[in-house]
């Protein structure tokens, strides 16, 4: 059975990879080439309806994670999927304020947000972030096929419930990649008002989340 694990930007993702790299050591793959939210990526490079051919997974290869688009993957029905969302005002601060503080740009969307001096609500406003659940990861994917659709906040209920689920003892106290605490990214959520707008500009994943933010 394949185990096709989501990895959504600032969800806990990293620690996710490592717990499932744990469990099925050999057997574990992790793909990023596919990022949806790279503008350059090959998801976005060939994603479009003149796409025909969808990323294989190799034979032997029991667990894929990562950061791609699942409507990118070919897998067939015995496949178990799973993903973490966050909260998407939340996650977008994590995001913004995580990026402004990197030593170098991860992609030619972090490099753009940089060099423009973009402030969070423009960030915010890129298609790619704005609906980076609704249309960037998900969009034109049926999420029923979803097994467990987990909230960050809850990620020890939602990894419980995959590991019954994959007959596999998964290390829940593995935590990697945390973002560090910053004043800026606190002030900033502690302005209801900017809270708010930011909420009215990502509304669309607002309305995703709060549908399938919790199939745990």
């Amino acid at each position: 059975m394949l185990l096709v694990s989501v990895h959504t930007p600032k969800a806990g993702g990293t620690s996710v990879g490592a717990i499932l790299r744990k469990a099925y050591g050999g057997t574990f793959r992790n793909e990023d080439s596919f990022n949806p939210a790279d503008p350059l990526s090959a998801a976005n490079v060939s994603d479009g309806p003149m796409l025909s051919v969808k990323a294989t997974v190799d034979d032997g290869i029991e667990c894929l994670h990562g950061h791609f688009a699942p409507r990118q993957i070919a897998f067939d029905d015995s496949a178990r999927l799973f993903t973490l969302l966050r909260d998407p005002v939340d996650n977008a601060v994590s995001i913004y304020f995580y990026w402004k503080s990197a030593d170098h740009a991860y992609d030619r969307l972090h490099e753009a947000v940089l060099n423009n001096r973009l402030d969070i609500f423009e960030f915010a406003r890129l298609p790619l972030i704005q609906r980076l659940y609704s249309e960037t990861y998900f969009g034109r994917f049926d999420m029923g096929r979803f097994d467990v659709i987990g909230r960050h906040e809850a990620r020890v209920a939602a990894l419980t419930r995959l590991s019954g689920m994959i007959g596999r003892e998964l290390d829940i106290n593995i935590v990697e990649n945390v973002t560090p605490v910053r004043s800026d990214r606190h002030n900033f959520l502690a302005d209801l008002t900017a809270v708010r707008r930011l909420g009215d500009l990502l509304i669309e994943d607002m309305r995703f989340y709060d549908r399938y933010g919790d199939r745990t």
